[in-house]
């Protein structure tokens, strides 16, 4: 078990959903899931207040996944390369998590 670790790549590995192993790791960071299959991102409450970073580039997304908006400290999140067809979100949701929390924010 790796419960302080700080930081997680998992490129190009193919998966298809976060693995729930994941949630042990209490003092996580960042999270890097780059190209992979990913069409859904979980809420773990082990990151509510941890995780700061959440990259999900180049993977399978088709909407915003609403579990990231429970993020506290989520500050950095990259969801480029996609298959965004539509923002559904709610533009009160989107203002909130913009405004409040991220200081980076890539499509």
């Amino acid at each position: 078990s790796l419960p302080h670790l700080t930081s997680l790549k998992l490129l190009d590995c193919q998966l298809n959903q976060v693995p729930f192993e994941l949630a042990k790791l209490t003092s996580l960071e960042s999270l890097q899931l780059e190209q992979n299959q990913l069409e859904t991102f979980p809420f773990v409450p082990t990151w509510k207040t941890s995780i700061l970073f959440i990259g999900l580039s180049q993977n399978k997304f088709t909407k915003f996944p609403p579990s990231l908006l429970e993020y506290e400290r989520l500050n950095r999140l990259t969801l480029d390369h996609n298959l965004f067809t539509v923002l559904s979100l709610d533009p009160k949701d989107l203002e909130r998590f913009v405004g409040e929390n991220l200081s980076k924010l890539y499509f």
